[in-house]
Parts: C-alpha cells; structure tokens; sequence
C-alpha cells in the first residue's frame, strides 16, 4: 500500500508534461509521430508504464475503472482447441499460456504486460477477481500451475465464469499490451441439455467482455477450418458489423504448406484460390487476415531444469522458425511472379508490435483522463501515506541484531522447505523424503529449530547488550 501510494504522490508530474503534449497533437499527428520515433520516451515513458503498473496492482476502483474506459484489450476469442493459448503465448514472449485442450479454460485470463526499468527481473502479480483465490504475487514460474488450480474450482460443479484471474507482468523485454484470452465458444447439441447450457452461459460471457468499444476481438481459428464451420466469424461480424475492431488470425497456418509450395506443381492461382476459400467470411472493409504458423506445446515450455529466461528464448527460437518457414513459403512463390494478398500478415512479431503500438497510442491520446485521475488518488493518498510512515516508525528497526538474527533462521527454514514445497524453486523431483532428509543432515549438519537453538545459546555466551528474556523468547 505504502509503495503504491509513493508512486502515485511522486510519479504523476512527467506524466502531466507528455498529457500536455499530447494534447495539442490530433489523433493522425499522434499516430505519424508514434511511427517516426514514437511518443513514448524518457522519464514520460517511465513514469506512464510505473503509473499503469501503479494502476493495475491498486486497488483503487476508479483508477482501473478510468485505465479500462479506454485501454485498449485484445480478446482472443473462437471454438475449444484453435490454438489461441499458442497464440497468446507468442504475442507476448512468455511461456504462460494455459493449455489444456478442449474445454480447459472456465473463465477468462486477462494478461497485463509493462515494460519494466532496463536489467530489471521479471515479475508477476495474479489477481482473482471472483475472490476464490487470495490475490498477491507469484514467481513467474508458477503462473501456470496456479491458473490451472483456479480453474478447477469451476470443474465441479461444471461451470463458466465471468470474472477474470488478473496476471500483471512486469519485464524489461516486454511490449505493453493487455491481452485476454477466452474459453472457447461450443455449439449446444438440442439431446444434450448440459452441452445447451454451457454453449448460452458462454455466449453471455462473450456478449459481456466484448461490450466496451475499447475492446479488440481477435477472431482465431485454425487455417484448416471450413469458413462455413467457422465458431467465431458469425460472433464476430453481428457484434461488429463494419469490421472496425476485429482482427481476424488463422493459426496452424503451416501445417501442409508444403502440399501448396511453389515446388508442389500447383498452378498458382489454384493455390491463391485455396487460401481465399479457406478464409473467414468477413464483413466488407475487413482488414486482411494474419495467417500464423503457430508454435506446438513442445516440453520446454514446461521443463523445470530451465530457467524461465531459458524457456523465453527457446519460444523466441521456435516462433523465428514458423516465420522463416511462411517467409520460404511467400519467397518460392514471389521468385515465379505468384502473390498473396496476406504476405506482409505472417509474421507474429509483427502482429505483436502493432498491438503493443496501437496500445501506446491509444493510451497516449487519453493520457489527460489518467492524469487527473492519478491527482486525484494522490491527494486522497497523502495522509495514507503519512499515517502509514508514522506507524513505520513505531515499528522496530529492521537492522537491530534480533531481527538480523530472526530474518537469518527464516531464510533457513525457508531453504528447508523450499525442497519439499518448491514454491519459488523446483522441488527435488524424484527424491523421497527420507533421501531429502539425508541430503539436508550431510549438507547443511543441523535443522533449522537445531541452528535457533544454537544461536540463542552463543548469544547468552556472549552476553551481548541487546541480549535480554524476551528476545531469547522470541527466537
């Protein structure tokens, strides 16, 4: 609360300079400028991703209310299994994604991504909306597993929600963009009543999240997808009939490339043909449609002998490979004069980079709404803060030898339990608990109530100042 409040007391003055700014510039000169050489630099840029980082961990209603009036959101919608967790995971670098296959996803995952300071970790904060779960953080490497745990919750009874988990990413190598994924859309079957009712609860859940104007559907589904059998064009164009603000993705759109490669003996518009017939029916002025190959669930996004940087750049590696592949694919058939109207749409960092910019942008163009609503949590958070360092100062110091000495058994319990919980660190896979236990008598010769015992007894030994009953009590 202390360092949210700081942050808002602190941060809002470069904010209101770029506000300024951006106020005397129309939309088209943003854009322009945005594409030049952006608008988002030095401490204005710092300080704008601090304060929607400040924002989206605060829990102040009418800052997020006023962030979510125009931020805008990237709702990854379509039927069960159409690769949008893949997707998800290649739009934002990060090996996250919550793949379950089939009806997996019972509520939606909202992913909030800041750039972080240059050198700085990686950090992720989860929030359960629905308050089934305690909100806090979690290391990176824990995000799954603890989506999955949440979603079980609404396993059985079998059961939809509305109300999003909340994963707040802060990294130095992330673009900023707000992501969220959604179960997938079912067809109710009239002899099964469960299969109706779970085809209309998902249907209102999708009907509510894509209400706000600042919200971006992006309508996915698989390349080898009949357009006929399509479970989210029909979605798409009655909530958005002009085409406007729906971006439209195949995915898997490498598999059996090479049967319409230049090499393949097709006639070129027979294979220009196949991609027209294999695309979404789209409301007229539609843009064009990105076709990405996209990455499988291979076993290193969920190897726990790699570090979360390590499993990063493998993802990074594995999305440079399906681009390559399309790029070969583009090539072959440029070098015979054969074109396709989606040759500048296959490339996910690409498609990555727009959104990121169009977040900036949009963000930027309202930056006087989030200026004033920053001063004015800030002037409400003034006495918060100054009540809070009163009690700060009441509170034992932290350098005092018995806290010292507490803080050090904590982190060796911590160490202890570390092995057989594994909450920030892999647990010993494979080790039974009387393996571990012997580990722990050889390496570190004594337990951590042992290590307490023994430093209490040194401490009366030496009879030290600060030695007194009550904090042999204590430890």
């Amino acid at each position: 609360m202390l360092c949210i409040a700081r942050a808002l007391v602190l941060g809002v003055a470069p904010l209101a300079v770029l506000a300024r700014r951006n106020a005397e510039v129309s939309v088209h000169n943003a854009v322009a400028e945005l594409e030049s050489e952006g608008p988002f630099e030095g401490e204005a840029a710092t300080a704008l991703s601090a304060a929607l980082e400040v924002v989206g961990k605060s829990d102040s209603e009418e800052l997020r209310r006023v962030v979510a009036s125009f931020e805008p959101q990237y709702m990854l919608a379509g039927g069960t299994s159409q690769a949008k967790d893949s997707l998800m995971m290649m739009l934002m670098g990060l090996p996250f994604a919550f793949q379950a296959g089939g009806i997996g996803t019972r509520i939606p995952c909202l992913y909030r991504l800041f750039k972080g300071e240059p050198g700085s970790e990686l950090t992720t904060v989860m929030r359960y909306t629905d308050g089934l779960t305690p909100d806090g953080p979690v290391s990176p490497e824990s995000v799954v597993t603890k989506i999955e745990q949440h979603m079980g919750k609404y396993a059985s009874p079998s059961r939809f929600g509305e109300k999003p988990i909340e994963i707040l990413v802060t990294g130095p190598d992330l673009n900023g963009a707000v992501y969220k994924n959604m179960m997938g859309r079912v067809v109710g079957r009239a002899s099964d009543p469960e299969s109706m009712k779970n085809s209309k609860d998902i249907d209102d859940i999708y009907d509510y999240h894509v209400a706000d104007d600042n919200v971006i559907l992006m309508a996915v589904e698989k390349a080898q997808t009949n357009p006929q059998n399509s479970m989210i064009a029909p979605f798409a164009s009655k909530i958005d009939p002009t085409g406007k603000r729906t971006l439209w993705v195949k995915t898997w759109a490498d598999f059996g490339i090479s049967e319409q490669g230049a090499d393949s003996g097709r006639a070129c518009a027979d294979v220009q043909d196949h991609f027209r017939q294999m695309d979404f029916v789209k409301p007229p002025g539609s843009p064009e449609t990105f076709w990405i190959a996209t990455v499988e669930a291979e076993a290193y996004l969920q190897d726990q002998s790699l570090t979360l940087q390590q499993r990063m750049d493998k993802l990074e590696e594995a999305i440079a490979k399906k681009e390559a592949k399309m790029q070969k694919f583009i090539d072959g058939w440029k070098e015979q004069g054969c074109f396709f109207d989606f040759e500048k749409n296959i490339k996910v960092t690409k498609l990555r980079k727009y959104l990121s910019d169009l977040h900036s942008r949009q963000v930027t163009e309202r930056l006087p709404q989030l200026v004033a609503a920053l001063e004015r949590a800030r002037g409400g958070m003034r006495l918060d803060v100054k009540g809070l360092e009163e009690k700060l100062a009441m509170l034992p110091k932290g350098d005092s030898p018995s806290a010292e000495l507490r803080e050090f058994t904590g982190m060796y319990k911590l160490i202890f339990d570390e092995q057989f919980i594994g909450e920030r660190n892999p647990p010993a896979l494979g080790l039974s608990t009387d393996e571990i236990k012997e580990i722990q008598d050889r390496e570190f010769k004594m337990t951590a109530k042992e290590m307490a015992s023994a430093l209490l007894q040194d401490w009366r030994d030496l009879q030290h100042e600060s030695y007194d009953e009550a904090f042999g009590r204590k430890l």
